[in-house]
């Protein structure tokens, strides 16, 4: 239940909703390996 909400609250882009899954198993510091709109939402 909790990835769907991460899915609804984020912008609504492909990239965006992968980058909101992500927030859950990618630490803050390594979220500059990823691009612009997948990093913001990370």
């Amino acid at each position: 239940m909790n990835y769907l909400a991460h899915i609804y609250l984020a912008r609504q882009s492909g990239d965006a909703m992968v980058g909101a899954l992500l927030g859950d198993f990618v630490k803050a510091n390594r979220a500059d390996a990823y691009a612009g709109e997948i990093r913001r939402e990370i």
